[in-house]
């Protein structure tokens, strides 16, 4: 299985809510939270379509838990799968992402889209 660690803030929710991804240009939040850059959203429509990959949360995010963002995922017409969270474990987010790798062995391959970096260097 192909897997993308995908962070929210920053990558999805840019803070442009003049490129809000949804059906009513004046809103730029619903009952989720701020509305995603629809141009991030097609980048990632992209990434999915191409590539089969399976959706992880590694943001903050997922704090809310996978059902709540899989509702959104569904509400919000998103691209993908969100089959999972990373563990919250108060350590570097490639650390956690190493422990989901670790606890999968279904993965082929992943690739990490976060726009912070708190990755581990091997």
């Amino acid at each position: 299985m192909k897997v993308l660690f995908l962070d929210i803030d920053g990558v999805l929710n840019t803070g442009d809510n003049s490129c809000a991804h949804t059906f009513s240009k004046i809103e730029s939040r619903d009952i989720y939270g701020p509305l995603f850059d629809r141009r991030c959203v097609m980048f990632l429509e992209g990434i999915v379509s191409k590539t089969g990959c399976k959706i992880v949360i590694s943001s903050t995010w997922r704090k809310d838990g996978l059902s709540k963002l899989r509702s959104m995922w569904r509400d919000r017409d998103l691209p993908g799968e969100v089959i999972g969270v990373t563990d919250v474990l108060n350590m570097q987010r490639g650390d956690e992402i190493q422990q989901y790798l670790n606890e999968h062995d279904d993965i082929e391959s992943y690739v990490i889209i976060d726009d912070d970096d708190d990755m581990l260097w091997e």
